[in-house]
């Protein structure tokens, strides 16, 4: 790659250039108003992708800007560049007129351009136009700096789509990824995976255009369970789509329910919550805060550090205090309960 080479794009006089740097290359991309029916929707945009997919890969864009349309955040866009007059970020379009980088503010364009006919600032969107010759991998390298690094996020699943995308489509390693977006590798491995799994099992049986939004659940999973095998997987994947786990935050428990056999049987047959009632009745501390924080408090008395040991022999006042009043705390609580503290321990 030939670190002085200039993409020169479009050559106009009276628009404005604006030159960045995109991995080493300088790209020069040119502010014009693109008239609205010269845009086309990017296929290859990440929520495009599973639009398509759930479609059974046959596509019209008035189908496409149907899909979008029906996602709340973008009506409230419309409403928004309506309230405004017009669009603080201009899009990014390429030559051909197709959008690389906002889809959903060129569908607001074109339905205020269908509902304001006659008003000439929806006629056209501003728009940054890139280079004919722009390569696929630097176009991918802005988009990624801009939504997953930068302040203008996708969301997660688009994030993950995108260095899903990187990896396998561009061949860009785990190292590089990681310096790129500014994250650790392993949350890199972590996005690829949940990604592959959600994308190629969770969507591909359970297609419901809303699902996309469960992506946070996957990437739980993978954070949760270390080396998960392809059994599991696909227990997760029909968990998630039956609604067996109805809340991203469940999956956190998910190692403790796997572990027992009751718990994970319950799980697969009733549910989350009948799983954490199994759970419970073998041990409380899975659901009851107090009894969790009984489990805390005899893994701290396990691990006293010594000082704290040798301040209570040199009869430390307020340590003894505390230690008074911890054992004050616990015969009350068993007069209370009517529990005889001298039974031995249960076997």
């Amino acid at each position: 790659m030939e670190s002085n080479k200039i993409y020169t794009g479009i050559p106009t006089t009276p628009d404005m250039i604006e030159e960045i740097t995109l991995g080493g290359e300088s790209v020069r991309l040119t502010h014009k108003n693109i008239s609205i029916g010269d845009t086309k929707l990017d296929p290859k945009n990440q929520r495009l992708q599973f639009f398509i997919a759930s479609m059974g890969g046959s596509y019209s864009e008035e189908a496409l800007e149907k899909r979008l349309w029906e996602i709340p955040d973008v009506k409230a866009l419309y409403r928004s560049i309506l309230l405004n007059q017009g669009l603080i970020e201009r899009i990014i379009i390429q030559a051909d007129g197709t959008v690389a980088e906002g889809n959903c503010r060129t569908i607001c364009y074109r339905k205020l351009n269908r509902d304001y006919p006659d008003e000439p600032r929806w006629q056209s969107v501003p728009s940054r136009v890139l280079p004919a010759d722009i390569s696929p991998k630097l176009l991918a390298i802005l988009l990624g700096e801009m939504h997953v690094a930068g302040k203008n996020e996708w969301t997660a699943y688009e994030q993950a789509a995108y260095v899903y995308r990187m990896n396998e489509d561009f061949g860009y390693s785990l190292d590089f990824l990681a310096e790129h977006l500014r994250s650790s590798k392993s949350t890199i491995k972590k996005m690829i995976d949940a990604y592959k799994l959600m994308s190629e099992h969770f969507l591909a049986k359970y297609p419901d255009t809303q699902n996309v939004y469960k992506y946070s659940y996957f990437e739980e999973f993978y954070k949760k369970i270390k080396t998960p095998t392809s059994e599991l997987e696909r227990d997760f994947v029909d968990w998630v789509g039956t609604g067996k786990l109805n809340e991203g935050v469940q999956v956190r428990d998910l190692p403790n329910i796997i572990e027992n056999y009751s718990a994970k049987t319950a799980l697969a047959e009733k549910g989350y919550s009948e799983a954490m009632s199994m759970l419970e009745a073998a041990d409380p501390s899975y659901t009851s805060k107090f009894f969790y924080e009984i489990d805390r408090m005899v893994e701290h008395f396990k691990r006293v550090p010594y000082e704290d040991i040798q301040a209570v022999r040199e009869k430390d006042k307020p340590r003894i205090e505390k230690i008074k009043t911890l054992y004050q705390a616990l015969k009350d609580f068993a007069e209370l309960t009517e529990l005889n503290l001298d039974e031995k321990k249960s076997q």
